[in-house]
């Protein structure tokens, strides 16, 4: 599955500690140490980072990160070529049609806060 080897490629950037390269699948998200704040220090157990399936969401419970996957891959600075976006694009619209049309979050589901033209462009333009 393509966003679990994305995420896997964030963690051993981020993460030294094999405890924390650990995700765990759910129905609802993947669970993961934080790459943003390392999570725990005392815990390398802890996996307080969540991006939830039905949105493509990613939220800390540990340092109160909430924003688009497609922002996460840029603060964790993980570039993904246009044809995998596009498939996890895919992905995220069989999400949707699984998830209860009056949730919130449903909001977050619009193409632009997923792929912007700019990324895209930016990827191409590194990569010809």
């Amino acid at each position: 599955m393509q966003v679990e080897e994305i995420l896997s490629n964030v963690l051993e950037k981020h993460h030294f500690n094999p405890s924390k390269r650990k995700i765990v699948d759910s129905n609802k998200s993947w669970t993961f140490a934080c790459p943003i704040c390392g999570d725990s220090h005392d815990n390398p157990n802890k996996k307080r980072g969540h991006l939830y399936k039905k949105n493509f969401f990613y939220v800390c419970y540990n340092c109160g990160v909430k924003i688009p996957f497609s922002n996460f891959l840029e603060l964790v600075e993980i570039e993904v070529d246009p044809e995998t976006l596009y498939n996890i694009n895919q992905q995220i619209s069989v999400y949707k049609q699984n998830a209860s049309k009056s949730d919130e979050e449903m909001k977050f589901f619009s193409l632009d806060k997923r792929i912007s033209l700019k990324t895209v462009m930016d990827f191409l333009n590194r990569n010809p």
